[in-house]
């Protein structure tokens, strides 16, 4: 069995002149549902900063793969992932950055810092009317976790998604703002051909 989910995803530079944030999602081709796959960059993008002095390249991941009735989350950085259920907003994350107020854009842990990367893995069941919520800090820095369940009353995850963007740049946020949203809607059955 796979699950019917509803994907949406907004991305602005807001105040930043370039926008630096990524986003993408990818639903498999028809009959291929119970498919999954992840790839990683975090050696080609280490060797670049070997090269080069100070470290240029390095990027956040916080990466959900939705397969059959299960989730499975990669996460390094300071991105988040929520998941909101029955009410509830449960996070599925935890901040790779430094704990002192003035250093907490100081990431300790992203792709391409080391050559050995070290990524935070969980995974869990998917339910009707589970809803995923991935933020870059533009976005969970200005609207706090408990605001969440009042977006998630929004008629579709795209809405969510732009809802999202809006009340952090209303918030005053000065970074890329990115939100994925990734709503379960139920059960649907695969038939798999040989």
């Amino acid at each position: 069995m796979a699950f019917e989910i509803d994907i949406g995803f907004t991305s602005q530079a807001g105040k930043k002149d370039r926008k630096e944030d990524f986003v993408a999602a990818m639903l498999p081709e028809p009959g291929q549902e119970a498919m999954g796959a992840i790839a990683a960059q975090n050696a080609w993008l280490a060797g670049i900063n070997r090269r080069r002095a100070p470290v240029l390249g390095h990027t956040t991941l916080t990466a959900l793969v939705v397969r059959g009735q299960s989730y499975t989350l990669a996460h390094v950085g300071d991105s988040r992932a929520y998941l909101l259920r029955a009410g509830e907003v449960l996070p599925l994350t935890t901040d790779h950055i430094v704990n002192h107020p003035d250093l907490q854009h100081q990431l300790l842990r992203a792709v391409g810092i080391e050559d050995r990367l070290v990524v935070d893995y969980s995974q869990g069941d998917v339910q009707v009317g589970d809803v995923f919520v991935l933020l870059t800090d533009g976005v969970h820095n200005q609207v706090p976790a408990k605001r969440l369940p009042d977006f998630a009353k929004l008629p579709d995850a795209k809405t969510m998604s732009e809802g999202l963007i809006e009340q952090a740049l209303k918030q005053g946020s000065l970074d890329n703002v990115t939100a994925l949203v990734v709503r379960g809607l139920g059960a649907v059955r695969c038939d798999l051909a040989g």
